[in-house]
């Protein structure tokens, strides 16, 4: 063998056990201060909003849009600045819509809750997201919101039968069930999730995620 021939042979040996690079990805998480963390988490001890654990679960690029206090229809007319415009800063956008609680303390109704939502979701369709997540509602103390319990399995039974993919966060064991807020383990507040709470919520994003990770793109 020449010399070109040998070197020619180092190098297809050596291209062959470089793993191919995926394709550079965004995360854009939104929603209300479930996702935000508000600043009573930061007066509690409490840092690592679910997002910023789900970044270093998947070393995924997660940029975290949610503020307090919102619902899905103020998500909407902040979506154009904080979800549309990033579109193509990286190969793949995908966002995680989690409203829900705050619009349906609002509408008390779990269908017009749900339309909203699934018109903020089709407008980011169309501005070019790839894959799109919504989440399930948790358990929440009764005392701190308006809307029944009914209400709340109602928007989840909806959440389940729509086109997107599901984050079924309200089936999560220590997350879901109607008194699970209770816990102060998972809850500082009956609201809001401690750290420990935070990090369940991302290994559920995490697992959904990688779920349609391979799939064709037709749904979600």
């Amino acid at each position: 063998m020449n010399r070109r021939s040998f070197l020619a042979s180092c190098l297809l040996t050596l291209a062959g056990t470089i793993p191919q690079l995926r394709p550079s990805r965004l995360i854009i998480c939104d929603g209300n201060s479930i996702t935000a963390a508000a600043a009573a988490y930061y007066t509690r001890g409490n840092w690592q909003p679910w997002p910023y654990q789900l970044a270093g679960l998947t070393g995924e690029r997660v940029l975290n849009v949610a503020v307090g206090a919102t619902n899905i229809e103020h998500c909407s007319q902040r979506a154009g600045l904080n979800v549309d415009r990033m579109v193509g800063l990286a190969n793949e956008t995908w966002l995680v819509i989690w409203e829900g609680t705050n619009h349906l303390s609002v509408t008390m109704d779990a269908q017009l809750s749900f339309d909203a939502q699934q018109a903020y979701c089709n407008a980011r369709r169309a501005a070019g997201v790839g894959r799109i997540f919504v989440g399930t509602i948790i358990s929440r103390d009764p005392e701190t919101c308006t809307y029944t319990e009914a209400m709340r399995l109602e928007f989840n039974r909806l959440v389940r039968t729509c086109e997107w993919s599901v984050i079924d966060f309200g089936e999560m064991a220590e997350m879901g069930p109607v008194d699970a807020w209770r816990d102060t383990r998972y809850f500082y507040d009956g609201i809001h999730p401690t750290d420990a709470g935070s990090r369940l919520l991302a290994e559920a994003a995490q697992a959904a995620l990688r779920y349609v990770e391979y799939l064709p793109l037709v749904r979600g």
